[in-house]
């Protein structure tokens, strides 16, 4: 188990890749403003464990709309809830337990743990060559 953990604890905070010309951004949560250089938006790894935090844990993500080009793929709002679709359109009861797409960010959080309270809750997966949503129910 140690190694198992100590593993886990080598794995970047944040992932920047291009696919097919198309720059993503995967974190948790967020990305803290001041790990992006705001000259050439290159990303860089959260280093104190504020920043750490803030990349797992933090909701808003309003900032990110700043850097042009490019896509943050997050999860940590499920979308079970329509207080997450902050930023975005009015929703329906089917957008519930779905992908949401605001701005250039995708939330992928489909909230599959709040199935079991009765909420549309799903398992959601993204194909990064041309966005197609795959989901387990």
């Amino acid at each position: 188990m140690r190694n198992f953990l100590d593993w886990c604890e080598k794995l970047p905070f944040i992932i920047d890749v291009t696919v097919k010309k198309n720059r993503f951004i995967i974190a948790h949560a967020n990305i803290p403003w001041v790990l992006i250089d705001k000259n050439n938006y290159k990303i860089k790894q959260p280093e104190t464990p504020k920043q750490k935090e803030f990349t797992v844990w933090d909701r808003d993500c309003g900032d990110f709309i700043k850097i042009p080009d490019t896509i943050l793929i997050h999860g940590h709002n499920a979308s079970v809830f329509p207080d997450s679709f902050h930023y975005t359109k009015e929703i329906t009861e089917d957008d519930l337990g779905k992908i949401i797409y605001m701005h250039n960010r995708i939330n992928l959080d489909c909230g599959l743990v709040y199935k079991y309270y009765g909420k549309p809750g799903n398992l959601a997966a993204i194909r990064l060559d041309d966005l197609k949503e795959y989901y387990l129910i």
